[in-house]
């Protein structure tokens, strides 16, 4: 079946038509190439496609760097070279809020800020490494339990450090483990390497900021953009004095710590669901001196805690804010509102609803701390009135 690439819409996929009219999305194809497919899933509304050989080739393609690349499902956009990944991704976002019948000033660079990842590779401080029963190292291909080896060079995306300690692997070492959690950061830290002590946590300092986490525990991935996604935050939420600063999803406390000690806060509420998380949010808040009121509790009963909240953050994992969530925010007029997202689709759904109750974004910035893959992040201030 020969079909042309209209576009490529989020998850990275090339959007297109059969003959038929049947909407068709296919991995690791470009706008305006014509490629020759075989359905691999009939979802009933569309097709999944693959492809079988590209008719006419789009004149961004180049060649991947990674010889597994389309095979192990760790990235996206390595067909094409940096600066129109981030051309695709935009793209992506503006379909976004178009199919959600919202209006923003893409243009206006006082109003939308691009920040580029300073590395497209090497950025990666965190992985959980599968392990085939020959004992070749590499990922499971994307919705399998096939592990799909590296080859001559270890994944592109891997910090230094972390390539460098795979490659002084032995083949013994490797053999009869079925995986490892390694993380890049003061020290490389483990989680299931046969001879290798076992790391309870890992701890990573950005700028001079101290932080421990659960060794499965969640922290920012991308070494380069940490730094930069902590300033664009400070940044945005201005230098005005703040009496009551509400943050959920707080985590360990990324966020928490360089807040507190920046900004003029009288009150620092910062709440998290994981017990885990919390215990060790605390341990940093003792670490960097900083007197924050960490407390475990969920989101939605959190909201209510606090009264005449100045400014709310939140940076939800990528299902986005609950219903009842949303409608607190609109019901205690909340006027200010940090939203950080990694996922566009239910930020866009999310702001849909604020913005029918009178929310409109002030300032938007698209922060690619996910290079070569269709993930991104943003940042946004968004204001009641």
């Amino acid at each position: 079946m020969l079909i042309t690439i209209e576009k490529v819409t989020y998850k990275g996929y090339g959007f297109g038509h059969t003959e038929e009219g049947k909407i068709i999305f296919t991995p690791f194809v470009l706008p305006g190439e014509e490629v020759e497919i075989k359905i691999k899933e009939d979802k009933k509304d569309y097709f999944i496609g693959e492809v079988k050989d590209i008719v006419k080739s789009s004149p961004y393609r180049i060649k991947p760097i990674c010889d597994i690349f389309g095979y192990c499902g760790g990235c996206d956009f390595l067909n094409v070279d940096y600066d129109y990944e981030i051309v695709l991704k935009i793209e992506i976002l503006k379909e976004l809020f178009f199919r959600n019948h919202l209006e923003y000033e893409f243009e206006n660079e006082k109003k939308f800020e691009i920040i580029k990842s300073p590395s497209r590779f090497y950025y990666r401080n965190n992985a959980q490494l599968k392990v085939s029963e020959k004992g070749e190292l590499g990922f499971f291909k994307e919705k399998t339990l096939r592990v799909i080896p590296f080859r001559n060079d270890i994944c592109f995306f891997l910090t230094e450090r972390i390539r460098e300690f795979i490659k002084n692997l032995s083949d013994d070492i490797l053999l009869f483990n079925k995986g490892f959690r390694i993380r890049d950061g003061i020290d490389i830290f483990l989680k299931g390497l046969k001879g290798y002590k076992e790391d309870e946590k890992a701890i990573y300092k950005v700028k001079d900021y101290y932080y421990e986490l659960d060794i499965d525990g969640f922290f920012q991935v991308n070494k380069f953009t940490n730094p930069l996604f902590i300033e664009k935050v400070l940044e945005i939420i201005g230098d005005d004095k703040i009496n009551n600063f509400v943050e959920l999803y707080c985590g360990v406390g990324f966020f928490s710590i360089p807040i507190f000690i920046n900004k003029k806060i009288s009150n620092y509420y910062a709440y998290e669901i994981s017990k885990k998380a919390i215990d060790y949010a605390k341990i940093n808040n003792f670490k960097n001196n900083t007197f924050i009121n960490f407390i475990q509790m969920d989101a939605e009963i959190a909201i209510d805690h606090v009264e005449d909240i100045d400014i709310l953050l939140v940076d939800p994992p990528r299902s986005g804010l609950t219903e009842r969530l949303i409608s607190r925010i609109i019901e205690k007029k909340i006027k200010k509102l940090i939203y950080i997202s990694c996922n566009p689709s239910t930020f866009v759904r999310d702001f849909s609803k604020l913005n029918r109750n009178g929310y409109n974004i002030d300032n938007l910035v698209f922060l690619d701390n996910f290079a070569g893959t269709y993930h991104f992040e943003l940042i946004s201030k968004i204001i009641l009135g």
